[in-house]
C-alpha cells in the first residue's frame, strides 16, 4: 500500500502500540498501567501524520511508554526445493531445520516487494536433475497428451420409419404443451358474442 499510495500522495506506515487501557488495567498494577498512557503512542502517530516525518511513508514502528523504534522483517535463509519434482511434506519437514535458521548467516532483511521476491526468483532454475518422467509434471503432461490421442467412436444407432414419427410425434406433442400451457388459462375469461 505504501508503495502504490507513494505516487498519489498517500503514505501509509503501521504501528504496534502498546498503551495502557481499561481491561490491561485489570490484569496490570496501576503503575504500570499508567506507563502505557496512550499520550505516550499520540505525539509519534502525530508526527507520522504530519509533513515533518523525515521517512514519511513504509515503516513498521512499536510504540509504547516512551519508548519508540522501527521493526523489520527477518527472514532466514531458507531452502530451495527443485521445481521439477512433486514437492511433499514429508520433503519438508526434512528440511525444517534449515527453513527456519536465521543464525546461519544467510538471513536478511526484505524492505519491500522485490526483495520479498528474492528467494522465490532464484529457485525458478532450481532443477533436480530427473527427468521429466520422474517428476509430477512428467506425469500431468504425459496424461494429457494421451488424452488429446484418444479418439471419440460413436455409438451405432439403428432405427426405422416407425420411430422417427413416433420421437417425431412426442417431440411435436411436447413442443404445443410449452408453447401453449397458459392459453386455457387466457380463453377461460373470453366470452363468445
Amino acid at each position: 500500500m505504501a508503495l502504490e499510495g507513494a505516487k498519489y500522495n498517500i503514505y501509509v506506515n503501521t504501528i504496534a502500540p502498546n498503551a495502557g487501557t481499561n481491561l490491561t488495567r485489570t490484569i496490570l498494577p496501576e503503575e504500570i498501567v499508567q506507563a502505557f498512557k496512550p499520550e505516550y503512542v499520540a505525539p509519534f502517530v502525530a508526527l507520522l501524520c504530519s509533513d515533518k516525518c523525515p521517512d514519511p511513508t513504509g515503516g513498521l514502528f512499536e510504540v509504547g511508554c516512551g519508548w519508540q523504534a522501527r521493526t523489520r522483517w527477518q527472514r532466514s535463509g531458507g531452502h530451495g526445493f527443485p521445481v521439477d519434482v512433486k514437492l511433499t511434506p514429508e520433503a519438508v519437514v526434512s528440511k525444517w531445520n534449515k527453513i527456519i535458521d536465521f543464525d546461519d548467516g544467510r538471513a536478511d532483511h526484505p524492505e519491500g516487494g522485490q526483495d520479498g521476491l528474492k528467494g522465490i526468483m532464484n529457485n525458478m532454475n532450481n532443477k533436480s536433475g530427473a527427468s521429466k518422467s520422474e517428476s509430477g509434471e512428467g506425469q500431468y503432461l504425459k496424461a494429457i497428451e494421451e488424452a488429446k490421442k484418444a479418439k471419440s467412436e460413436g455409438t451405432a444407432y439403428e432405427y426405422d420409419d416407425k420411430e422417427v414419427i413416433l420421437y417425431s410425434e412426442l417431440s411435436l406433442s411436447r413442443l404445443m404443451e410449452i408453447c401453449f400451457a397458459n392459453v386455457p388459462r387466457y380463453l377461460s375469461g373470453c366470452q363468445t358474442h
